[in-house]
Formats: C-alpha cells, sequence, structure tokens
C-alpha cells in the first residue's frame, strides 16, 4: 500500500510551505507458520420460495487448502454447489480486500474487489457440482494488516451462486495475504 503525507505550513503575510511525502506501509507476515496452513471451511444454504410453494435449497460447501497465501500465489479451492431448485445458478467466486482506516474514533472502509472466476459454467436445477482442487490465481496485493492501531487489510474469499429472481446465495472464507 503506498500513501502520502500532506503538509501546509500557512504563514501569515508570507507564503504557505506545502510538502507531500511518500510511504509505503509494509507488514511482514510468514504464511509459513503453522498456523497459516491450516485449512479454512464454511457452508451456506438457502430455501427459494415463490408465493406459498417451496422450489428447494440451494447450498454451497468450500474449503481453502490454507489460510495463508503470498500475494500472486495460486489458492486451491474446493467446492459442492447443490442445487435442488428448479432454477439455473451461475457460481462466481472473488477475492475481496477490506481496508479500514481509524482516526479520532472514526473509521472508513474501502472494499476493492478481484474476480476471480466468473460463470464457467452454469448449475442447472436438479443438480450437484463439485470443484475437487480447482486452482485460482490470486491477483498481486499488499500483505494483510491486522496489527496496526491506525489501518487494517483484511482479505476474504468470496463465493456466490448468482440466482435469477432472488437474493443471491453468498459466503465467505477469510485467508492471510502475507510473504
Amino acid at each position: 500500500i503506498k500513501y502520502s503525507l500532506k503538509v501546509v505550513v500557512e504563514k501569515r503575510w508570507s507564503k504557505n510551505y506545502k510538502t507531500e511525502f511518500p510511504f509505503t506501509v509494509i507488514n511482514p507476515t510468514d504464511v509459513n507458520q503453522p498456523a497459516f496452513q491450516n485449512q479454512v471451511r464454511n457452508s451456506v444454504e438457502k430455501t427459494l420460495c415463490c408465493c406459498l410453494c417451496r422450489s428447494g435449497i440451494i447450498s454451497i460447501d468450500a474449503r481453502t487448502d490454507w489460510v495463508g497465501y503470498c500475494s500472486g500465489g495460486t489458492l486451491v479451492l474446493w467446492v459442492t454447489f447443490n442445487n435442488q431448485s428448479a432454477r439455473t445458478v451461475t457460481p462466481r467466486v472473488s477475492l475481496h480486500q477490506i481496508q479500514t482506516f481509524f482516526a479520532r474514533g472514526k473509521s472508513k472502509q474501502i472494499v476493492n474487489k478481484h474476480k476471480l472466476l466468473t460463470g464457467r459454467e452454469r448449475i442447472k436445477g436438479k443438480n450437484l457440482l463439485t470443484w475437487d482442487g480447482t486452482m485460482l490465481k490470486l491477483p498481486d496485493v499488499c500483505s494483510s494488516i491486522n496489527n496496526c492501531s491506525i489501518i487494517k487489510v483484511e482479505y476474504f474469499i468470496q463465493i456466490t451462486l448468482h440466482i435469477p429472481f432472488s437474493t443471491n446465495l453468498s459466503l465467505l472464507l477469510p485467508i492471510t495475504i502475507g510473504t
């Protein structure tokens, strides 16, 4: 992450002094530690309804091979999509970077989304789709920052099923980007 600090010194009866100082925040996180070599797993399900009739259950069960990854590395993903409804759904995978800035008791969040996989295959009604070890290349992004009092950078893999005429079904897998 690259930041810049702008300073203006206002002087009465003379020209103001202005300067800008660029700096970079680097947080070394060794993802080869045993704490980062565990799997992350999550599942979610949703029942679709149309008026009073139930259409069926749609579910996502997902896991990654590790918690920690290097920027630009490869993420391995195992996902089971179970579509017991009558609708055709489309899977999507993205990396979400959440930057949170803290100052004077307030905070501001910026969310950046990086598409990793979009609509490669559709899942028709009453079908099951399994991704066994699907490899996804992570973009070059900065490291996670969790131990700073003014800046926090977190990453999540979001797996979404786009459901026509309904709200999408999504699940998040928290990961750490390190060195």
